[in-house]
């Protein structure tokens, strides 16, 4: 889970930068994702009272999210 986006209609941001990383802190996963897609792919949960989204390997398949994994090695 990247964590709980507060306000996501609010378009705050217009790219969230998703990080993530193993147990011996070496980047698994890193994307660029832009705010429309979050929206998209997010779902609100009433128990965090915001929008939840999962790293997953399918988002990187999106035209307009750019993994970012090597940059950050």
């Amino acid at each position: 889970m990247v964590g709980v986006i507060r306000n996501l209609q609010g378009s705050d941001f217009d790219i969230l930068i998703a990080v993530v990383f193993d147990p011996a802190w070496q980047v698994q996963a890193a994307a660029k994702i832009p705010h429309d897609v979050i929206s998209k792919v997010a779902s609100f949960r009433n128990h965090v009272n915001g929008h939840v989204m999962h790293l997953r390997s399918s988002i990187f398949n999106h035209p307009t999210v750019e993994d970012i994994a090597a940059l950050l090695v």
